[in-house]
């Protein structure tokens, strides 16, 4: 091996997703990819390995961990392996609703979302951002990191990653991408139903306009009735990933006001909950609106419309069990149902035409 090297100190058997990093030292620069050995023997060892950048800026000392001496180290390993089975059932059940390329063709104006997942002393939370007041629409509100499809973006994929790196700092070698889940269709009825529904303090613009805030396309124009005349239909795909526990967001002021994490199992069994409802095209619509209060600073937030009803698929996905409210989904067959609702609002659209 030629370039930079990093020397690792790791406990033995310890997962090479996350070994126990020690001692570290760089000799220089590479590009080269970084590998890991899981040690067979019993005492812990030193492994030369590629340059990462997860790595860069930690010269520590070559030393042994006290804690191999201390014997704490098993009690650590097996919070680590709870851990990993805690991500590992995550990653199977979302894999199952994997629908890939499926649906990109259905429309050519498109965006995608990022639901960053991580594993937190024992729980699995969702990453949302509060968009910056400065923004002309939806300041204030809650969302996913996400925007248009650009025609440089490989796929769906590309365009959420990228528009997670723009808003908080999250670069795309930071995120494991585990599935694209069945998208959202929104069109112009589902915004007219927004705004003219009774249920507006609820649905509001989170439904209406929450990903569209970069939308060049997005076109609304406004009678003196505040009736909706025209709007392009958009093809919205959430594209869900595991980040690490660790991540230090940067939000870009200009877009994001903060970022906060919310227990997934929260969208399950929230404490403070409100829903409306719609009919649209034979199709029953639930608007779902949760009321989350940080626990670490106070602040609460309300989470709400096509934000809520992803965080809440996920949920169902990954938790398997029952809400404690009304959903739209079929709970023996989510991702059967959510394919159902997808192609009726996807011929209602075409029908317009």
């Amino acid at each position: 091996m030629t370039g930079a090297f990093w020397l690792l100190f790791s406990e033995p058997a310890c997962p090479p997703s996350e070994p126990a990093l020690w001692a570290l030292t760089s000799l220089g620069r590479s590009q080269g990819p970084w590998a890991f050995a899981a040690s067979p023997a019993k005492e812990p060892f030193v492994a030369v390995v590629g340059a990462h950048p997860f790595l860069e800026g930690f010269p520590l000392p070559l030393t042994r961990s006290p804690e191999s001496d201390s014997g704490t180290a098993r009690p650590r390993q097996a919070a680590l392996g709870s851990r990993n089975s805690l991500v590992d059932d995550a990653k199977a059940r979302l894999r199952k609703h994997d629908v890939g390329t499926k649906y990109s063709h259905l429309l050519s104006n498109k965006c995608s979302i990022l639901l960053p997942l991580l594993a937190k002393e024992g729980k699995l939370y969702l990453l949302f951002t509060l968009r910056s007041e400065k923004l002309r629409r939806s300041p204030g509100e809650v969302c996913f990191p996400g925007g248009k499809y650009e025609p440089t973006d490989a796929d769906d994929v590309a365009t959420a990653l990228r528009e997670a790196q723009e808003e908080v700092g999250l670069h795309p070698h930071q995120v494991e991408v585990v599935c694209r889940l069945v998208p959202v269709l929104f069109d112009d009825t589902m915004l007219c139903l927004a705004v003219m529904s009774p249920y507006s303090l609820i649905c509001d613009s989170s439904l209406a306009f929450h990903y569209f805030h970069d939308l060049d396309t997005f076109e609304v124009y406004w009678s003196d009735s505040s009736e909706m005349l025209r709007q392009r239909d958009t093809l919205i795909t959430p594209v869900v990933g595991f980040i690490d526990s660790n991540f230090q967001a940067k939000p870009n002021p200009d877009e994001v006001k903060n970022v906060f994490l919310v227990p997934l199992e929260y969208f399950l069994h929230p404490s403070v909950y409100q829903q409306g409802h719609l009919t649209r095209s034979g199709h029953h619509i639930i608007i779902h609106c949760f009321e989350y209060t940080n626990p670490e600073d106070g602040v609460t937030y309300h989470i709400r419309g096509m934000t809520a009803k992803c965080a809440l698929f996920v949920a169902l996905i990954i938790l398997g069990k029952k809400p404690s409210f009304e959903v739209e989904f079929n709970l023996n067959d989510l991702m059967s149902s959510s394919e159902e609702a997808l192609l009726k609002l996807h011929k209602h659209a075409t029908s317009k035409l």
